[in-house]
């Protein structure tokens, strides 16, 4: 079995890829993979059987296209399952999707519709009680600015004297708008080169080289959300004083081979 999540740096998550590829195409023993929803998009994998919790009806058909990806067997199946103590956490616009989602397999079912859940007709229909009257919030207000995204992306920043009438500021859009404002910051990881990289950037002074490692570091970062920071307090610490908002492991364990960055003191000790 393996486990796909953000808490595991980008490399370590692609060789993880590689290696469940690898199990799948030779054939020769079963494998379960659990995952958050990173394998719903750019994961290029195919499994006999997936099993979704509830969720919007995009999520699930972007998880329905990791099942019988290529056409190995005749059908593939999807399950769509209501897990019992699920924590959804707060997110708003996640509980409406499958708020939504239910409402839609309550018109399905009582239908007694044979066609596939995922069809353009019931996609539709979702989407329309999705944004059905959701106007205002869609607007998605910018502090320190005095328009909305919507406003943006339509007008942009309007100047009467320019003859140009394609003034929507996406890249104003692009570095403002965030979905989860949640002040998360990256958290450099001792996974193959990642902890060469800590120690080249402790050592190195030149700003410019300075830079260089950080793009290289990427690869070995993991972002964490602000929040989880106090609760991390003895795990992580600033890589230099010279970058703020960048941090590194700095307690052995605390990167987990299977689990990648986490806060429990337990498995660190065993």
């Amino acid at each position: 079995m393996e486990y796909l999540t953000t808490n595991l740096c980008a490399e370590h998550r692609s060789d993880k890829i590689t290696q469940i590829k690898k199990i799948l195409k030779a054939q020769k023993e079963h494998m379960v993979v659990v995952s958050t929803n990173l394998i719903e998009a750019g994961v290029d994998i195919s499994f006999e059987c997936v099993y979704r919790s509830m969720t919007g009806l995009d999520s699930l058909a972007q998880s329905a296209g990791r099942c019988n990806r290529n056409g190995e067997k005749n059908r593939g199946m999807v399950h769509l399952i209501e897990l019992e103590g699920e924590n959804t956490g707060n997110m708003e616009e996640l509980l409406q999707s499958a708020d939504v989602t239910r409402k839609v397999l309550s018109y399905y079912e009582k239908g007694g519709s044979r066609e596939n859940l995922l069809a353009p007709g019931w996609m539709n229909q979702y989407y329309k009680l999705l944004y059905q009257g959701a106007g205002a919030k869609m607007n998605f207000p910018l502090r320190d600015k005095d328009k909305n995204i919507l406003d943006l992306l339509t007008v942009g920043h309007f100047n009467p004297n320019r003859r140009n009438l394609m003034n929507q500021a996406y890249q104003t859009v692009g570095k403002e708008y965030r979905l989860i404002d949640d002040g998360s910051f990256g958290v450099i990881v001792p996974y193959r080169k990642g902890k060469e990289l800590i120690a080249s950037l402790q050592e190195e002074a030149d700003f410019g080289e300075m830079k260089r490692l950080i793009r290289n570091a990427q690869r070995y970062t993991v972002n964490v959300r602000g929040n989880q920071l106090k609760k991390m307090e003895g795990l992580l610490q600033p890589v230099t004083e010279n970058i703020p908002d960048l941090y590194m492991v700095a307690a052995p364990g605390a990167y987990h081979e299977q689990y990648g960055i986490t806060e429990e003191w337990e498995p660190l000790i065993i």
